[in-house]
């Protein structure tokens, strides 16, 4: 699956476009925003148990260990009917509760439930409950929030069950508060607590799943941005490691106007004077303020920070350190010790001021000399971020969690997208559109989620997906693998690329490689648009092979298709003019840059007549492309990349470049241009991916990133919907569940 790795010689920083900070003579006082209404956090486990009234404990892990589910770790998954995945109580077992326990206190957004959805047991499926929280396990808190009194809904037997949710679909929204257990009690007997009793007149109770989602704002108005983990860096931790950032002890989720309790167990103490505290941000944000609540158990108030080092990161490598005027030292205010801290930030007053700074990582650097206010331990019981204006990145789980699947297609690289219906601008797409997905490389099996175990049962050189309208719904969409009698789709061992559709044909470029992952030959694909289904006919092909979109001259290359970008009016792009332009690489050793074609629609196919930018003019033949005067960007680009109009914010009227630098990397960039042809430039660093660090923790080496690109007609307004692609040199049947595309969105904030 892994192709076309160049080898990096050499790592260049590029420019990471970061606005310069201001001074902290202006102490700003941040509010914060709210919680967003959609789904923004990180999946967190839990164990379940199924407890009775006469509390005796029975293991419930099917309500919370995939089993039963078509894909990991996200709530737009789909259940099956098998009883056998769920969790069913005892007949005439006095009234069950379920009780779940997080690995550690979190901050949590939203519960999605799919409850009990086997047939002949949908009736013994929770329906009015009581929900509790808890920190310790011991003292409860009914949660009341937006929804209460909770009734679910009833569970859906086809087999394909998305959450149940409330009655309305709504998951459960827990806004934010510290748990890290919690209790779903039914209330009442048959026909309240449940939806009545069995054919056999038995009276049970139970569900499917439940899966918990950490909280975290979508800062869209210059609002809060909260941690989704802390790392520590030569810190020996002792207590509540994680208390720092979970709202544990905080009167509110999201504000800086919360107060802090003085309770010892929701702060965080470290068993040294000295150390560093790493915050994730989980995204690229632009900071604004940044809050702090000093350590506040009153028999330690000396323990709380004093001066500290703060410097911010893209990538948790490369750190820009923060400036408080010509000092590198933020001098914190001790707290005093109250039952409701306000929060105690700098002393004098005012926050730390980041202004505006691009950043996905901060940290804390605790000094040996005077970084405590005497103690020999240092603490601090939460710290909270608040963005500034500017553009932002962060994960877009529901769209990952689209291609995480159980069975048929497991994983693929490769990935394009194509508007069916007209427009492929940034927010064009319906309910109604039909996009269809090409992706090379792909993986087919079955994975046992309860075990991780994995069957793979086929592999081929590139597959297709059709869905139905603009949301990432698995009920909607089709994985096609090979062809009606097997094997690839266009017969050959092809790798897809960029594709088009004009008129009534969808044409696709592709390239037959060989045991050197090199191309050996480029072809041109085009299949019919099936007035019935509104996708291509792929038992149709019309195949053009050997076309001349590929030019080798000994260790230079150029190959194109890497990248379409429909410039007419049919494609709805604010400033047509007339031309398709095909963009792909002249690739050296250890170096690719972006070279550009252009074509009218009736020319597509005649790939001998587009017109290749030679850095000053347009000329006929692909041997124009052959030189470094014709490369469009000073941007070691990816073999797969993507060319996009922007409609509106800052970027308003450019052309914006995505691509992951160097083929393989940890790093999504962009870069922007007045025209489709360049030159682009204020490259800029847009985000770390976290897949290599994360999946290496667990014991998977060799993972790596790369062919990052954008998809215009899926993104919401406003905003861009971004792909990237993981894989591994090693053990990748074991862990090929890890290597399907994930998904990030680019957005501004106010």
């Amino acid at each position: 699956m892994k192709k076309l790795v160049a080898l990096i010689l050499s790592l260049a920083l590029v420019c990471l476009s970061l606005s310069s900070c201001r001074q902290n003579e202006e102490p700003q006082t941040p509010t914060g925003n709210g919680p967003s209404k959609f789904f923004t956090g990180e999946y967190l486990p839990a164990t379940a148990s199924l407890i009775d009234g006469a509390g005796a404990e029975t293991d419930a892990a099917a309500a919370v260990n995939n089993a039963g589910m078509s894909g990991m770790d996200a709530p737009n998954h789909l259940h099956d009917n098998d009883l056998a995945h769920m969790v069913v109580s005892d007949p005439g077992a006095q009234t069950p509760y379920f009780l779940f326990k997080l690995e550690q206190v979190q901050p949590i957004g939203e519960l999605y439930l799919w409850n009990l959805c086997a047939e002949g047991y949908e009736n013994a499926g929770l329906r009015a409950v009581q929900i509790f929280y808890s920190t310790d396990g011991e003292s409860y808190t009914e949660l009341q929030g937006e929804g209460y009194p909770y009734i679910l809904a009833k569970g859906d037997t086809s087999g394909q069950a998305s959450a149940s949710n409330l009655e309305g679909g709504e998951p459960i929204d827990f806004g934010g508060v510290a748990a890290r257990y919690i209790k779903i009690m039914p209330q009442g007997g048959a026909g309240e607590g449940n939806f009545g009793t069995l054919d056999n007149g038995e009276t049970r109770y139970g569900l499917a799943e439940a899966r918990f989602f950490r909280f975290k704002t979508h800062p869209d108005t210059a609002g809060t941005v909260l941690p989704s983990a802390v790392l520590y860096q030569q810190t020996a931790v002792s207590l509540n490691p994680y208390a720092v950032a979970n709202n544990s002890g905080m009167s509110g989720a999201w504000s800086a106007q919360d107060t802090h309790s003085n309770r010892k167990a929701d702060m965080y103490l470290s068993t040294k004077a000295s150390g560093d505290i790493v915050f994730d941000l989980d995204g690229t944000y632009p900071l604004g303020e940044m809050a702090v609540w000093n350590y506040n158990d009153p028999a330690a108030l000396d323990c709380g920070v004093r001066n500290v080092e703060i410097s911010y990161s893209v990538d948790g490598s490369a750190w820009t350190q923060l400036k408080n005027g010509d000092s590198t030292i933020f001098e914190f205010a001790q707290a005093d010790g109250s039952e409701a801290l306000a929060a105690t930030n700098l002393v004098g007053g005012g926050t730390v001021n980041f202004g505006g700074a691009q950043a996905r990582y901060v940290k804390l650097t605790v000094p040996a000399a005077d970084g405590t206010w005497g103690g020999g331990k240092f603490g601090v019981s939460e710290v909270r971020f608040f963005c500034g204006s500017g553009w932002a990145v962060e994960p877009s789980r529901d769209w990952t969690g689209l291609f995480s699947n159980q069975s048929g297609w497991l994983a693929a690289d490769g990935i394009y997208t194509v508007h069916l219906n007209g427009a492929d601008t940034v927010g064009a797409a319906t309910a109604e559109s039909k996009t269809i997905f090409n992706f090379s490389d792909t993986a087919t099996g079955t994975v046992d989620f309860s075990t991780l175990q994995i069957q793979r049962d086929g592999f081929v050189n590139h597959s297709m997906a059709f869905l139905t309208g603009n949301i990432p719904d698995p009920k909607n969409i089709q994985f096609i693998t090979q062809k009606d009698s097997g094997g690839n789709i266009l017969t050959d061992s092809i790798w897809l690329q960029d594709a088009v559709k004009v008129d009534d044909r969808y044409y696709v470029s592709g390239f037959k490689f060989n045991s050197n992952w090199s191309a050996d030959r480029m072809d041109l694909t085009s299949f019919p648009i099936d007035e019935a289904t509104g996708f291509p006919d792929l038992n149709a092909p019309r195949r053009l092979q050997g076309v001349p979109m590929m030019v080798r001259e000994g260790s230079q290359e150029v190959i194109m298709g890497m990248a379409v970008l429909d410039n007419t009016e049919a494609s709805g792009v604010p400033n047509p003019d007339g031309y398709i332009y095909i963009y792909g690489y002249l690739g050296r050793p250890g170096s690719k840059r972006l070279v550009v074609a252009r074509t009218t629609a009736d020319n597509i196919a005649r790939a001998g007549r587009w017109e290749y930018y030679t850095g000053s003019e347009w000329k006929t033949g692909i041997e124009n492309a052959n030189s470094l005067d014709a490369t469009i960007s000073r941007a070691e680009v990816s073999s797969e990349v993507s060319i996009t109009p922007i409609q509106t914010g800052q970027f308003a009227g450019k052309y914006m470049l995505v691509y992951t630098d160097y083929c393989q990397s940890e790093y999504l960039h962009f870069a922007l241009s007045d025209t489709p042809y360049g030159p682009f430039e204020d490259i800029t660093r847009m985000y770390h991916c976290p897949e290599v660090d994360q999946l290496s923790a667990k014991g998977n080496e060799g993972v790596y990133t790369y062919n990052a690109k954008a998809h215009p007609h899926l993104s919401r307004p406003g905003e861009l919907l971004i792909s990237y692609n993981c894989n591994s040199t090693k053990d990748y049947d074991a862990r090929v569940y890890d290597y399907h595309p994930r998904f990030v969105t680019m957005f501004e904030i106010a």
